[in-house]
């Protein structure tokens, strides 16, 4: 699979709370949330804010409610001239946009790009959005997709703008992006750890186990491929492990769930084995033989005994050689799946999973608007339209 496709797959998979609301439901906080796609996804529900007002979706029911417990609140997004000062906790106060916000720790955080480079404002509040106080700043201008909250420590890439004198142009200055890993303390808002990213490869997914952290380092100038660790109590980079590979000319696609790495071996009869992992002491071992799948295959989730497979055919062309699939370990089934009949993409599979190992959060583009959509692993298999859409 070219560089190119790696990444076009990268940003599709990164394309993956608990509050009290106008409607006084309350769930709880599990300081274990992804953050990607213009919102945030923890264990029950998802607060949205691409649109510049944060919103509660619960899963269950796909309930929108305005992160705002004040009864006669219009809600008013800002205004230069009509509403330069939003009152409603919901809205981000200064009329900036909103580059990330989720819950933990019974507070929920607004971060906010002004008009400063590389500092981004980042607001705590009450869970209902009262209370709503700066708690500090981040040296950063922007924080990706693919952000992640764990036990109270928010792990991200971030984008600092750099610049340097030049003759190139007519400025005289020439300006560049330095992307990084950022591990930061949501309670003294310091940073614990930081990474310099590679130029080329800044499409990171993070993941957390007891208190280890786990993401896939490349650099492509530097030829350095590995699984970077750092233990989140002393913030120490361990040591890494070197990414395996697929082919002789390819690394193979790893994902996390709980203590370990999953990734599909290839093989030359139209046969796959998929891998597992240890990320703890690095050791390997094949779980499944003789998945009989045809194309460049990468596993792109795990979820309980369920393996998320997508294959790239380089023979056809570009809008037909994507295909889905999920095998089913227990019953040892390759299923083909397809969720065109319910306006979800189709060229890959861009979803998160739930806390629960048992439903699926899939991001859907119906009449070219993105929302998502929550439903049972199995019901997806099966095309069933047992679905809940957030509204």
């Amino acid at each position: 699979m070219s560089k190119l496709k790696l990444t076009i797959l990268f940003i599709a998979i990164n394309s993956i709370l608990m509050i009290s609301g106008c409607s006084n439901r309350t769930t709880v906080s599990n300081d274990n949330l992804y953050g990607g796609a213009g919102a945030s996804f923890g264990a029950n529900g998802l607060i949205s804010y691409s649109d510049g007002i944060l919103m509660y979706n619960d899963y269950s029911t796909g309930e929108a409610t305005v992160l705002c417990s004040r009864p006669e609140c219009t809600h008013e997004k800002y205004d230069y001239y009509a509403n330069p000062d939003p009152k409603c906790p919901a809205v981000s106060p200064e009329g900036y946009s909103i580059s990330a916000a989720f819950l933990s720790k019974k507070h929920l955080y607004m971060i906010t790009s002004g008009d400063f480079i590389n500092k981004l404002t980042v607001y705590r509040s009450d869970a209902n959005g009262e209370n709503r106080k700066i708690a500090g700043y981040l040296k950063t201008d922007k924080v990706l997709d693919g952000y992640h909250v764990y036990n109270n420590l928010l792990i991200f890439t971030g984008v600092e703008i750099s610049y340097r004198e030049s003759y190139d142009n007519q400025f005289g200055v020439e300006f560049s992006n330095v992307f990084s890993t950022y591990v930061v303390d949501l309670d003294k808002m310091d940073v614990m750890y930081k990474d310099p990213i590679g130029k080329k490869d800044y499409n990171v997914l993070y993941h957390t186990y007891k208190d280890m952290l786990v993401y896939i380092y490349h650099d492509y100038e530097k030829n350095i491929h590995e699984i970077r660790r750092v233990d989140l109590k002393t913030f120490l980079p361990m040591e890494s492990i070197l990414l395996p590979l697929y082919s002789e000319e390819q690394y193979a696609y790893v994902v996390f769930n709980k203590e370990y790495g999953y990734y599909l071996s290839s093989n030359t009869d139209g046969e796959a084995e998929i891998v597992r992992l240890e990320l703890k002491d690095a050791r390997k071992e094949t779980i499944l033989k003789e998945i009989k799948i045809n194309g460049i295959a990468s596993v792109t989730s795990v979820v309980d005994d369920f393996f998320f497979i997508t294959t790239d055919y380089e023979d056809t062309s570009p809008e037909d050689n994507w295909q889905n699939y999920i095998y089913d370990a227990k019953e040892g089934y390759l299923y083909e799946v397809d969720m065109a009949y319910s306006g979800t993409e189709t060229r890959f599979m861009s979803f998160f999973t739930s806390a629960d190992d048992e439903h699926l959060l899939l991001i859907t583009f119906e009449n070219s608007k993105r929302g998502f959509r929550y439903m049972r692993i199995k019901d997806f298999i099966a095309r069933s339209s047992q679905y809940v859409d957030m509204e």
